[in-house]
Formats: C-alpha cells, structure tokens, sequence
C-alpha cells in the first residue's frame, strides 16, 4: 500500500493520470486511488495555480513545494532529504506528503503549529505540536502525510 500511495503522491504533482484496468485491481488499491484523487479535488487550485519550486539537494530533485495565494503550500518529499523541511512565518496550512522511503519527516517551523499526521491510505493517526524554531522528527508512514496549521493568531 504505501508504494501505492507513493505513486499516487507523485501524481497530484501533475495531471492525476492512471492507466490499469480499475476493474480488476484489488479493492485496497480502488480505495487509495479513491483517497488520493480526492486529495487532489481538495487541493486543485494551490496545486495547479500556485508557485512551484523544485527543492535540490546535491543537484538532485528531492522535492517540490507548491505555494497558494492564502499562504497554504503542499511539500512533496520524493526521497530522504537529509535535511530538514523549513517552514516560513507565513504559512496558515502546510501538507507535507512522505513519499520518500523513510517513515519520518524533520520539520522545523519558526513559529508553533499543530499537527495531525495521517497514514497511507489517508486516515488520521495521531495530533502533535511543533514548537517555534524547534526542529522536530515526526513518524509519519512512508506514502502517508501531515497537515501543519500556524498556531500564530491570524
């Protein structure tokens, strides 16, 4: 499941495009395809109208950070950075989509936020918080993600 979603997390960077008989692949594989292309409908207008920036690490894409109009971006983590995903002051949402093959993300955020981290096939699993400036390792399942809100007053 979790390369499946890796797959689909690749996706929702592009056209969302499939080519496998929907018919006869196995109801887990329907039901990820399902969440994820949901996410994608949620998520339309930063991912297809925002400001993309592709994230280097040692002349490699190992990343890319999609930003919307109301501060709202979408990381994608395509491999184990090495290195930490900085937050910046403004943000209101952030998701950031593990599709690396590390369960974990390192976050650090100049402000504090709350987070909730969600598995594979997209289920909540678990609330944490991030304090300012702190840089924190959240378990976050391979093919999973975490939402970040700004805990700053707006």
């Amino acid at each position: 499941l979790e390369n499946v979603s890796r797959h689909l997390i690749s996706s929702v960077f592009a056209v969302p495009m499939l080519s496998m008989d929907l018919l006869k692949i196995p109801p887990h594989h329907a039901y990820l395809i399902k969440k994820w292309m949901e996410f994608y409908q949620q998520n339309k207008e930063v991912l297809n109208y925002g400001k993309i920036e592709p994230v280097f690490e040692n002349g490699r894409i190992v990343g890319l950070k999609v930003t919307g109009k109301n501060y709202s971006s979408i990381i994608g983590v395509f491999e184990d950075m090495g290195k930490v995903v900085s937050l910046s002051n403004a943000f209101q949402e952030v998701l950031v989509l593990n599709a690396s093959n590390q369960p974990r993300l390192m976050i650090k955020s100049p402000v504090a936020g709350e987070c909730e981290i969600f598995n594979s096939r997209l289920e909540k699993s678990r609330k944490c918080q991030i304090l300012p400036a702190e840089t924190v390792e959240l378990n976050v399942q391979i093919g999973g993600l975490v939402k970040i809100k700004n805990g700053k007053p707006k």
